[in-house]
């Protein structure tokens, strides 16, 4: 075979490749972003946010989320523990939903929010559900990160 057929059979065969490899990186993404939402925190969330009349004023209706950012080292669900920075939008604004989770056993499929804050640039935090109601909760770095969006 001359070199000049074989770049072309090279060619189609990358050329192939290349949506195969991306939709499967695609489906095995959007598979883990469908693993994050389907546990119960995440609907009891954002509940809690569409009803906060402070935090929809913020936003704006109607609010969506978008997909959580799996490279970022903050979130994390650990046996009994969870806590996740949710991006979300609305018509006016965007922010993150930031939401600390816990459950009594690891097996147990009911998770219970502890603490759910929403963070928007330019903005003071709001505390959707805090028990302790302590501004002190919210890291500086998380603001900083904001402010940096």
């Amino acid at each position: 075979m001359s070199g000049d057929k074989m770049n072309l059979i090279l060619k189609r065969v990358a050329f192939g490749l290349f949506p195969l490899c991306a939709g499967g990186s695609w489906f095995c993404y959007k598979k883990i972003q469908d693993g994050l939402i389907s546990h119960s925190y995440f609907p009891k969330a954002m509940e809690l946010l569409r009803q906060d009349p402070v935090a929809t004023d913020r936003l704006g209706k109607p609010i969506y989320n978008k997909f959580i950012v799996l490279t970022d080292r903050w979130n994390f669900i650990e046996g009994t523990n969870a806590q996740l920075k949710i991006p979300v939008k609305g018509s006016r604004n965007r922010g993150l939903l930031v939401m600390w989770a816990s459950r009594t056993q690891p097996d147990n499929q009911e998770w219970a929010i502890d603490k759910l804050h929403l963070l928007t640039k330019n903005n003071p935090p709001i505390f959707i559900y805090d028990p302790e109601q302590n501004a002190g909760s919210i890291s500086n770095e998380l603001l900083a990160e904001l402010q940096t969006d």
